[in-house]
Order: structure tokens, then sequence, then C-alpha cells
């Protein structure tokens, strides 16, 4: 009788036993298994969303240089030490960003440090409307913009260059202020002496850029 009773008891115990493994065989015959936490998760591909993001930028910047610099030219009026010279003068300026290196705090409402420096080249042709002259500048700029007290940046610049054409080749150093969209759009208050062979030239003109960041190209 004693072993009797003993069998109800070891089946209750070998039941108990067997429930996990038959929760584990059930889920495996759902395919509800949860994955092992040292399989690798898929990640979405964010490098390619970055690539599309650039070439989406870059194909932006390439229209926009196209519409508001080629179509629609800078218009500046120089002064000259010959009054005979002074006259009305076209540029196109093509401006390309070498680098731009950000420092101090970084504002809470945005994702650029306080203030940035930035490098550019430019070339610009330009054609002299009062004598019919073509004449090619080109040169670096160094840009020092304030990226968080107003919603743009707010900055001074300093520039320096040579100059060629058909009524003389020479230097030019200018400067000035301006203010941009993020280092891009940018619209210039330019002070800028033209120091041809023929006799310095001076002007004092607004210009809008759409300077063309190079990691973007390459």
């Amino acid at each position: 009788m004693n072993a009797l009773k003993r069998w109800p008891l070891l089946f209750g115990l070998l039941a108990l036993l067997s429930l996990p493994g038959a929760a584990f065989a059930e889920d495996v015959d759902g395919e509800s298994v949860a994955p092992a936490d040292d399989e690798p998760v898929e990640e979405p591909a964010a490098e390619e969303g970055d690539a599309e993001d650039e070439l989406t930028d870059l194909i932006m910047i390439i229209v926009g240089v196209a519409i508001g610099e080629l179509l629609i030219p800078d218009v500046r009026y120089e002064f000259s030490t010959d009054p005979y010279a002074d006259g009305w003068v076209l540029s196109w300026p093509f401006v390309f960003t070498l680098a731009e290196v950000g420092f101090g705090a970084e504002p809470e409402d945005s994702f650029r440090l306080e203030w940035a420096l930035m490098v550019h080249v430019f070339a610009e042709p330009h054609y002299e409307v009062t004598e019919g002259n073509f004449r090619g500048a080109f040169g670096g700029r160094l840009s020092l913009a304030q990226t968080s007290w107003i919603p743009y940046d707010l900055g001074i610049y300093g520039e320096g260059g040579g100059v060629t054409g058909q009524d003389g080749d020479g230097a030019l150093v200018g400067g000035g202020i301006f203010l941009s969209e993020e280092g891009l759009a940018s619209v210039l208050l330019m002070v800028r002496a033209t120091l041809l062979d023929a006799g310095p030239r001076y002007d004092v003109c607004v210009n809008f850029e759409l300077p063309i960041p190079l990691n973007l190209l390459f």
C-alpha cells in the first residue's frame, strides 16, 4: 500500500518537471522563440542614406549655382583714379569650401558649434561693360562666423588673390561681412581693391554666393 501511494507523487513530480520542456517545444513549433542575445541584429544601412542625402544636397547646390550665378551675374561699379576707367562690371563668382572647423560650445537648438572657421577658394570671370574687357579673378578667403546669436551665420571675412585680363594683370585684396545659411547660400557686403597695371580699381558691392563644399564632390 505504501508503494502504491508513492506512484501518484512520483508522477506529479515528473509532470511538473516536464512543463518547461513542453513550453519550449511549443515555442519552437510556433516559431516564437526569442532570438539569443549574441545574435546580430540587422540595422538600417545608414551609410547609404547619408550618401543619398549628400547627392541630393550636391544636386540642389549645382542647380542653385547654375540659376543664381550663371544666369544672374553680380553687378558692381568700379571706381578708379582715372575717371574714364570707371564703369560697371559683371561677375560670376564660383566659390568652393575647402574646410570648415567648428569650436566653442554647442547650442541646445543647433547641431553646429558656437563658432565656425571656413576656408574657401574662388574663381570669378568678370566682364567690364564700359570698355568691353574680359577679366578673371581667383584667390582664397578666410571666414569666421558666429552661429548661435541669430538663426543665420553672421561673420567677417578677408580675401586675397590675383587678376588677369584684357585690361591688365595684378592682385586683389578685400574683405567684408556676410550672412549665410549654415555656410551655404551667402550674402556678402564686400569691399575690394583690384590692383591692375593700368591703375587700381575699387568697389563696394552686395554679392550673392552659393559655396560648393568640396567634400560633396569627392
